[in-house]
């Protein structure tokens, strides 16, 4: 079944909202919509919801001969399955462009880049090894199939625990879980895929879009990034140019977003280990980050933003070019401030630093009262606060 088209309707109202620095959903230009992961009982099986992009992610492994080329090593294989169930566009006997490129990505940024280590899956060198295998589903397609898969991919590969063996002589034994406690995967690093699209000849770029979003933009830029700040593989997509100032600044963004990926994905493996001795079958972790609009009674001088999280991540300091928001060039530079209540205590933290309140209660009230009622500074105030 072919696509439908995109309409000229469609296409103005939302290139109209993107010049006028919104987005239909409410979210800013670099906010990421509700993530959700799901483990199932099985270990190295997961569902991650991104909005409503939804992949499903299986890890299994099995006993195998290595490569001639490399025979100390085990195999790690990824496939994507593009069936009809995500879109009635797919074809399921055709990857398609959008299954090629989203396959390629995934092997140039978890296999190309050595993120699993391919050493420790050897038995015995040159005879037996692990070859591992990592499926991915399309369940739902509304836009940036790549993020949602590459955490997909991510959080399967590190809930997969692969049976011990013991190894004597030139036998082989294969454990069973109540034998020996199952071993799971070691990781060199993590890395995830952040997506930008471009809008206004690559003036303006947003972080997640949709699948509207996707059909209304000039082109994209997917950046595969770990924690460490180091950069796996990068892809463009579109007819567009992008200045290398913009592509700086979207690398910049991309470090925060993966930091906060990677304590999400740790946290959420934490909290399915903690289900799974209470004896529950499956858990279920949220992330979400939007803001909220402003309130139409504050000083239009003051801007407070709500972040709700059922994660609570660390704070994140950033530079002036890692600034979320929109990343147009007449961009208004702002200053932040995070205000964090933990049990009785608040932590603020800005531009000085950050400072333990908690005997002086006061005094973290009064500095508050002044930083919504100052008027006179000539910057903006955005205040984020940590429920």
């Amino acid at each position: 079944m072919r696509e439908i088209p995109l309409s000229n309707c469609e296409y103005e109202f939302v290139t109209k909202c993107i010049g006028e620095s919104t987005r239909m959903d409410g979210r800013t230009f670099a906010d990421y919509r509700e993530i959700k992961i799901t483990f199932k009982m099985d270990f190295g099986c997961c569902i991650v919801s991104l909005g409503k992009t939804k992949v499903l992610a299986q890890v299994r492994a099995e006993m195998d001969r290595p490569k001639e080329s490399r025979s100390s090593e085990g195999n790690l294989g990824i496939f994507v399955e593009m069936s009809t169930m995500g879109s009635p566009s797919f074809d399921p006997t055709k990857p398609g462009e959008l299954g090629i490129e989203l396959q390629r990505m995934l092997e140039r940024s978890i296999i190309l880049s050595k993120a699993v280590d391919l050493e420790s899956l050897c038995v015995r060198v040159g005879e037996q090894a692990w070859n591992v295998s990592l499926h991915v589903q399309i369940l739902s397609h509304d836009g940036n199939i790549l993020d949602c898969a590459s955490i997909a991919s991510l959080a399967a590969l590190a809930h997969f625990k692969r049976p011990d063996v013991s190894v004597i002589g030139k036998e082989v034994t294969v454990h069973t879980f109540e034998e020996k406690h199952p071993v799971p995967l070691t990781f060199n690093h993590q890395p995830f895929c952040v997506t930008f699209a471009f809008f206004d000849n690559g003036t303006t770029s947003i972080i997640d879009p949709t699948k509207l979003e996707e059909n209304c933009c000039d082109g994209k830029l997917m950046i595969a990034m770990n924690k460490h700040k180091e950069v796996c593989c990068t892809q463009m997509s579109g007819v567009v140019q992008v200045s290398s100032d913009q592509v700086l600044k979207c690398t910049n963004i991309s470090s925060v977003k993966v930091k906060e990926l990677s304590e999400f994905v740790k946290k959420a493996i934490a909290n399915d280990e903690a289900a799974k001795k209470n004896g529950l079958k499956s858990s279920q972790t949220k992330l979400s980050n939007r803001s909220t609009k402003t309130k139409p009674d504050l000083d239009p001088k003051t801007h407070i933003a709500s972040v709700e999280s059922k994660v609570h991540l660390p704070v994140i300091q950033q530079n002036e070019d890692e600034i979320q928001g929109p990343l147009n060039k007449n961009e208004t530079r702002q200053k932040l401030s995070w205000v964090m209540n933990n049990g009785g205590n608040t932590f603020t933290a800005g531009e000085d630093g950050i400072e333990n309140t908690a005997t002086v209660a006061m005094e973290t009230e009064s500095k508050q009262t002044d930083i919504k009622m100052e008027s006179d500074e000539e910057e903006d105030t955005v205040m984020l606060q940590l429920t």
